[in-house]
């Protein structure tokens, strides 16, 4: 059993075994850029920071190298209703002038970024290399963004550091041999023009842009996010990013205010997890929640839930078979699950290091009560938006369906644990591990299946979880009541 859960491990620094065992098998060498490093600092080199009306690109957008007209406008409404609320990185009003008004004067690159990310995010024969092949979406846009990446590099531009942050999300939903590193690679192509650009000093200590503060922020984001995962130092210093809440960009409606306004709080979430990242670093193998800074951690998490808004809140059923609906709009979903694994890995060190047939703790019981609610929580999630809406929505969010994954393989871990002592871990394993089969089926990640399947096997009894719906509750010594809930304080 030890074995089959090695390849569900995600270890306290956030490094995910799966990830990298796939990377070692590969032979890429896991050596790592330091925080100290020549990126944390100004280069001192030219900036050709691009001005609302563009200076020159070494390719000019001409008709015959964009989609038809209705296609265009449509791929466009597109990423802005989907993309863009997880990284809003495009002053929107200033897009759609340039775009009507002084199309000539755009960047080729960003655009063909934007189209490809779109292609991939929806269906249809027009967008398609093959129509026969729904997997061929977009990729021609992508190839083109590609192709055209080397000539943009002749110097630093903010609208290719965009480019470059839109096409990794592009790349995230093609996974295949080297997926990892290559997103990697790009993201440092992003950082390092970024510092060139100035980016690095968009502090509250500097006047910058809304856009320039944000586009920084989402490099900051996908570099947690990257880093943390794949075992990595951040190649980012948080002394030279600017984590404040939005600005308003000139020309923002109230639709676009508001939506500024909910990625404060993604932004706020994953803060928190590069701050909680560099204590754990810091702890090594030790307890970490011992840190005094952890109990600040933690009240900070509780503060973001209580201060959600009422159009980010979702209530949670009492029970996995009861259906419940779901937002239209996929980001206050994806939010909640990065709530939920966010604290399932702020409370999840507690279960491990404090197991409860030896803990006689109250706080220990309270925080590893949480944990398992986390995981609960996160099952709940996906099992109704699969069920409601496919894998699609998942697509949208950070890094991907690979966030999900990422978040499930941790809830998994948790769920397994606590089957020794909470009456309905088990069956909550088994409906997160369906789901995760599922959301695997497209993926190489060959490891998780594998352990998935063993550990399913060493438990025939639940193999059919809707057979015997269970509620969520907790053993009565490791309740928190209200937990969960956005009205009570947990």
């Amino acid at each position: 059993m030890s074995a089959s859960l090695e390849a569900l491990t995600i270890d306290p620094t956030g490094k995910a075994t799966y990830i990298v065992q796939k990377e070692h098998a590969k032979g890429f060498s896991w050596g790592s850029i330091s925080s100290n490093s020549s990126l944390s600092h100004d280069s001192g080199l030219t900036v050709h920071k691009d001005s609302p009306i563009m200076e020159s690109y070494p390719i000019q957008v001409r008709k015959d190298l964009l989609p038809p007209e209705p296609l265009a406008n449509a791929l466009l409404d597109i990423y802005f209703a989907d993309i863009h609320p997880y990284m809003p990185v495009i002053n929107k009003s200033l897009f759609y002038h340039q775009w009507r008004y002084e199309r000539e004067n755009m960047s080729l690159f960003l655009l063909e970024c934007m189209f490809g990310t779109a292609c991939r995010l929806c269906e249809g024969p027009a967008i398609q290399d093959s129509p026969e092949d729904t997997n061929t979406a977009g990729v021609m846009w992508y190839r083109r963004a590609l192709d055209h990446l080397d000539d943009f590099l002749d110097c630093a531009r903010f609208t290719t550091v965009q480019g470059i942050l839109i096409l990794i999300k592009c790349k995230e939903t093609m996974p295949g041999d080297g997926y990892y590193y290559r997103g990697w690679m790009m993201l440092s192509a992003a950082i390092r023009m970024g510092i060139d650009c100035g980016l690095n000093k968009s502090t509250t200590r500097n006047r910058s842009s809304p856009a320039e503060k944000r586009v920084w922020q989402v490099v900051s984001h996908i570099d947690q996010l990257m880093s943390t995962a794949q075992g990595r130092e951040s190649q980012m210093s948080r002394a030279n990013l600017d984590d404040t809440n939005y600005t308003a960009d000139a020309g923002d409606d109230e639709t676009e205010l508001e939506l500024l306004n909910n990625f404060t709080y993604l932004n706020m979430l994953i803060r928190l997890l590069r701050r909680a990242t560099e204590i754990v670093t810091q702890w090594g193998s030790g307890f970490w929640p011992s840190d005094p800074r952890y109990k600040t951690l933690s009240q900070i998490l509780e503060s973001w839930q209580e201060k959600l808004p009422p159009q980010l809140r979702i209530q949670l059923p009492g029970s996995i078979a009861e259906p419940f609906p779901l937002p239209k709009h996929h980001f206050s979903v994806n939010l909640q699950i990065a709530f939920w694994m966010t604290s399932l890995l702020m409370y999840r060190p507690w279960l491990l290091h404090s197991p409860p047939e030896k803990s006689t703790t109250t706080e220990a019981s309270k925080h590893i009560s949480k944990a398992i609610y986390a995981a609960k929580a996160i099952t709940q999630y996906v099992t109704a938006v699969y069920q409601q809406y496919g894998l699609k929505h998942f697509k949208y969010m950070l890094r991907g369906i690979n966030f999900t994954i990422y978040a499930c393989v941790a809830a998994v871990f948790v769920l397994i644990h606590a089957t020794r002592f909470d009456s309905d871990a088990l069956a909550y394993f088994h409906k997160l591990s369906e789901f995760l089969e599922i959301a695997l089926s497209d993926s190489s990640s060959a490891e998780i299946k594998e352990s998935l399947r063993k550990i399913r096997a060493a438990y025939p009894e639940y193999e059919s979880f809707s057979k015997s719906p269970k509620t969520m509750q907790l053993n009565p010594m490791y309740a928190t009541p209200g937990y969960g809930d956005p009205n009570v304080t947990g």
